[in-house]
C-alpha cells in the first residue's frame, strides 16, 4: 500500500507542477498592481523547489546507498520542504489566475512526501 502512494506522489508532484506552470503561462496575465498573480508566482516558485530539494535528495539517497547521512539530510531538507509546501498552499489561497487549484494539489503532494512512513 505505501508503495502505491510512494509512487503516486513520485509522479503526481512533478505532473501537477508543471501542469501549474503550463495554466499560468496560458493564462491571462492581469495588468494591475495587485499582488494577488505575484503571490500565485510565489507559490509556484515554492513548489517548484520543493519539488528540485525532494529528488536531489532522493538522488543523492540512492548514490550513497541510503547511509545514515543521507537520513539527517532528509531531516534538514524536510524542515525546509514543509516549509516550501505551506508557501505553495498560501500561494495558492491568496493568487489570481487559472494555475490556483493545481498549485494547491502540487503543494499537498509535495508536502505529502516529507512525511514518515509511519504516518501514512
Amino acid at each position: 500500500m505505501y508503495s502505491t502512494i510512494f509512487a503516486i506522489l513520485l509522479v503526481g508532484v512533478p505532473l501537477a507542477t508543471c501542469l501549474s506552470w503550463r495554466f499560468w503561462y496560458v493564462g491571462p496575465k492581469p495588468q494591475s498592481g495587485s499582488f494577488r498573480p505575484l503571490a500565485l508566482v510565489a507559490g509556484l516558485i515554492a513548489i517548484s523547489t520543493n519539488a528540485a530539494i525532494y529528488y536531489a535528495w532522493l538522488a543523492y539517497r540512492v548514490y550513497t546507498s541510503g547511509s545514515s547521512y543521507a537520513w539527517e539530510l532528509k531531516r534538514a531538507a524536510g524542515n525546509v520542504g514543509v516549509l516550501l509546501a505551506f508557501l505553495g498552499i498560501l500561494g495558492a489561497i491568496l493568487g489570481s489566475g487559472k494555475g490556483r487549484v493545481m498549485v494547491a494539489i502540487a503543494a499537498f503532494l509535495g508536502f505529502m512526501l516529507w512525511i514518515a512512513v509511519g504516518v501514512l
